[in-house]
Formats: structure tokens, sequence, C-alpha cells
């Protein structure tokens, strides 16, 4: 056998270490997938039960306000249908779209509330970042790419390492498989949150108006939103839920209040709904208390059985 030069002898050795390194990576990104699924508390479980589980009719998305606002168990009983909650806390525009699109692969739901925050048109670096959290699912659908490409625009190249798309997760992982028992259960995706503000905790006036740069991409993705659901028979309601704030009407509201009427889609803003401004309602100044998530699910749940909808089912039956 020839015997290899010290620089063949060196590029040999590199090529065996980036061999193990790749195997390495792609059994310990096909372990932690595994795990990942299994999750059953906490928001990836929440996440994972729209992407591949949902048989649910009423889909509900939104960022921490959907997820603590809407019970699902008044809704479905109220709309005598079953009801999942995909609420997440941080997300905008563009994960509400691409949870839409993950969810619609597998299962096409008959009625979407799609709760929007009072800034979710604006440019938000942050709510960028947080898309990260669709890396996993790479693995299930080729229609994430063009989300994560919104984060970065070398995320798909850093995500074809495969442990990548779980990185920083695993004690999420470990937590929510193996130590479920200790975390606490949502009610089909919906977190109610306990205690109350206190009395006079309203300020006395309204905070300056905060300037909002307009997102052509997340503005592109409630069309995109809209466009799905006509697409797909799926009838679709925009909330704006209740606050205990006496701030002006942000620069998004207005312009998805534009687009809703624009398109046609049925719009509610609840921002300064006067049933709901009592602090024994709120947790804190932008989310409800379970005492009143119940009272606005109710609401919501009237708001809804007066509109068309039956009508609507008839007409797109399936």
């Amino acid at each position: 056998m020839r015997r290899l030069n010290p620089t063949q002898y060196f590029f040999l050795k590199f090529g065996i270490f980036i061999a193990v390194i790749l195997l390495v990576d792609q059994l310990g990104g096909r372990l932690l997938h595994a795990c990942f699924i299994r999750e059953v508390t906490g928001e990836y479980a929440i996440a994972n039960h729209i992407v591949y589980q949902a048989k649910e009719d009423l889909l509900i998305l939104g960022s921490s306000r959907a997820a603590h606002h809407y019970n699902p168990e008044i809704l479905g009983q109220s709309l005598t249908m079953k009801c999942y909650n995909g609420g997440r806390d941080g997300q905008g525009m563009i994960y509400y779209e691409a949870m839409l699109d993950l969810a619609l692969e597998r299962h096409t739901p008959r009625l979407l509330i799609l709760d929007v925050n009072n800034r979710d048109l604006d440019n938000d670096p942050e709510k960028k970042d947080n898309l990260s959290c669709l890396l996993p699912y790479l693995s299930t659908s080729n229609s994430v790419d063009r989300f994560l490409l919104q984060k970065s625009s070398f995320e798909l190249l850093k995500a074809s390492m495969q442990t990548y798309r779980y990185n920083g997760q695993l004690f999420s992982i470990v937590q929510h498989t193996l130590f479920s028992k200790f975390s606490t259960p949502d009610i089909a995706g919906y977190r109610p949150l306990t205690g109350s503000m206190k009395e006079g905790s309203l300020p006395k006036k309204a905070r300056a108006v905060q300037k909002e740069e307009m997102d052509a991409e997340n503005i592109r993705s409630l069309e995109n939103i809209i466009v799905n659901c006509r697409k797909n028979n799926i009838r679709l309601f925009v909330f704006i839920s209740p606050r205990y704030s006496l701030d002006p009407t942000t620069t998004t509201v207005k312009k998805v209040r534009e687009i809703c009427k624009l398109m046609g889609i049925d719009f509610s803003d609840y921002t300064s709904n006067r049933e709901f401004a009592h602090w024994q309602y709120f947790a804190d100044a932008s989310h409800l208390n379970n005492k009143g998530a119940d009272l606005y699910s109710k609401t919501v749940a009237s708001h809804i059985l007066k509109s068309d909808v039956k009508d609507f089912f008839k007409s797109a039956k399936r």
C-alpha cells in the first residue's frame, strides 16, 4: 500500500473529522426531532398540535393575547364545534400565516379567529427573530423556508445543520417530555391567567402615540391569510381583543380595519369596549385574566352566532 505524504494524511484526517461531525449532527437532529414531536406541554406542544394533529373546526391564531383571551371550551360549546387555540407569546403576523399554512397541509378548519395585536404590522425585528421557533418544522414542510428567510438570509444555510434547528431547546424538550407533569397544562391551547390588576391601575391619561413603521411583509401576510381562507372556504373573523388602556388607536389597527373592509372580512375592535373596562378582568394592561377571558369568549361566540356564519357554512359545504 502506498504511504500517504503529510499533506494527504492531513486532508484524510480532516475529511474523516468532517464526516464524523455530519454523522453526529444527522443522528442528533433525528433524535431531537423524535423527542420534539412528543412534547405534551408548553408552546411547542400547542404548535405541534396545529401542525400534526389538528382536527378542530374552529382554529384561533394570534399572539399571547390570543393564547390568554379565547377559551375553546366556551367557544366550542356556544358554536357547537370543536375548537383549538394556537396563540403563541411574542409572535406576529408572519408566524400566524406560517401556522395557517402548516395546518392546511393536513386539515382545513371551517372557521378561523385571527386575534391581531395593536402593533402587528409594525416593523419589529424581535418578532422576526422569534420566527426561529419554526426551524423544527423544516423537517415537515418546504413551505417554512420563505418564512424563515424573513428572519435572516442565512437562516436556511445555518439550518442545514440538523441540530441547529433545535438550538437552545434541549431544556424545553426534556422539561415538556420527561417532566411534563410539573408544567401547567393548557386547555386545548388556551392558557388562562389568574389574578387581577389593582384597583386604580388605569393611567390618568393616554400615552403619547408611538410611531409605527408599516412592514410590507406583515401586511402581505395578513392579505395572504385572507386569500388562503377564501380559497379554502374558511370563514375568517378578525378581532382586536380588549386592553386596559386609554391609548389611542394605533396605525396597525387602522390599517387592519382598512384591509378587512377592502377585502370584505368581518373585523371587530374590542380594544376600548366599555363592557371590559374593569380592572377585575385584567391580569395586566394587555392581557385579560381567566374571568375576563371567559366573558370575552362568550361575547366573541355571540358575535359569530349573530353573523352570517350559518349561511356561509351552507354555501361552503365540502
